[in-house]
């Protein structure tokens, strides 16, 4: 019996450090999110104007006359509830997953975390970002062992186009700004140049005869090869448009790499909830 007691006591400690360390792990992530929030700063009100899309390619006139209306203030902070799929090898079965991210339009940035079950017993969380120009791939086996923790360049640059090509899902960061610019490809797709600092990329849009996002995609980003990464191409697709307010946005999004060997789509999401913030500032409340 006292051996039993003393099991019992060991397994005991062992959870109450693995729940701790997952609070340790969940504050880490929220953090993260309270700094890309904290680091908008109120300005001028800025709302969208027929002028702003006057000199545009004609399918991204279509797109923004189709998402938004005249007046519709410029969305400063964007948080999304997000449920899917993901899987990390091509074969390999789906993996439901749930995941919260949060984008900021003043300074490019956005943290995304996902938690995914892979078995009864086990789970994996997530955290994508790109917060001051840098960007970062972590993922940990139960919150804790880290299998991934990617940065660099190469992550810099992923990191930044996957702001862009989520964009949207909140669409007044499309309009044109400093870090974003159009060009014209023919009737049905146009390239968006961005850049923030030493990152930059093109990616076409293809968009709708009715004035919808349809497809993006880039030669720009960055996959995991050989133990190098490698530019590779890389599409996401947008569907299932609802209206949120004032604004349109695709409730579903799903993404693929472009292999030689042939597709590999990765990661299915749609919407569960929405919250804008058109002051900087987000309600506390809506966690």
């Amino acid at each position: 019996m006292e051996i039993l007691f003393i099991i019992l006591v060991i397994i005991e400690i062992l959870l109450l450090v693995l729940a701790y360390m997952v609070f340790l792990s969940g504050r880490k992530i929220r953090q993260e999110i309270t700094n890309i929030i904290k680091n908008h700063e109120p300005g001028k009100i800025k709302k969208y104007k027929k002028e702003n899309i006057d000199k545009l390619p004609e399918p991204v006139q279509r797109y923004f006359n189709n998402v938004l209306s005249y007046g519709q203030e410029y969305i400063s902070i964007a948080k999304i509830r997000q449920s899917g799929y993901i899987r990390m090898k091509k074969g390999q079965k789906w993996v439901p997953l749930k995941a919260l991210q949060c984008f900021s339009f003043q300074e490019p940035s956005f943290v995304w975390a996902a938690n995914a079950k892979i078995s009864p017993f086990a789970w994996i969380v997530a955290r994508d970002k790109y917060y001051r120009k840098k960007g970062n791939m972590l993922v940990k086996l139960f919150s804790i062992f880290t299998m991934v923790n990617a940065a660099g360049k190469e992550i810099d640059v992923s990191s930044f186009i996957r702001y862009f090509a989520e964009a949207p899902w909140f669409p007044t960061t499309l309009l044109p700004s400093k870090n974003l610019s159009w060009r014209k490809v023919d009737s049905n797709s146009a390239k968006a140049i961005i850049t923030d600092g030493k990152n930059n990329a093109e990616l076409l849009f293809t968009f709708s005869d009715d004035g919808k996002i349809i497809r993006v995609s880039t030669f720009d980003r960055y996959m995991e090869e050989g133990g190098k990464k490698v530019k590779k191409k890389w599409t996401g697709y947008f569907k299932n448009y609802k209206k949120i307010g004032a604004i349109k946005i695709p409730a579903e999004i799903e993404a693929e790499w472009n292999l030689e060997e042939g597709d590999f789509r990765y990661i299915k999401l749609k919407i569960d909830a929405v919250k804008y913030s058109y002051s900087g500032e987000m309600n506390k409340n809506n966690d």
